[in-house]
């Protein structure tokens, strides 16, 4: 275990809380950046989930190996 359940709950309120505001402010946020903003806010997003994939990829990959004799 990597750490107590405090530290669990407080990073799931923290994801949650950031949701929220995410959903309650979409159509204000959608005002400022336009359509253009939005798209490239998009693809960043979705190029940041990629490199986590792949850190966790390779992180697991990594593990695997070190454990055979």
């Amino acid at each position: 275990e990597t750490g107590g359940w405090p530290e669990w709950l407080g990073t799931v309120l923290i994801a949650w809380l950031a949701a929220s505001v995410v959903l309650l402010l979409g159509n204000a946020i959608v005002d400022k950046v336009g359509q253009r903003g939005l798209v490239a806010l998009e693809r960043l997003t979705g190029m940041f989930l990629v490199a986590m994939s792949v850190e966790m990829l390779l992180s697991g990959i990594g593990r695997y190996f070190n454990t055979l004799p």
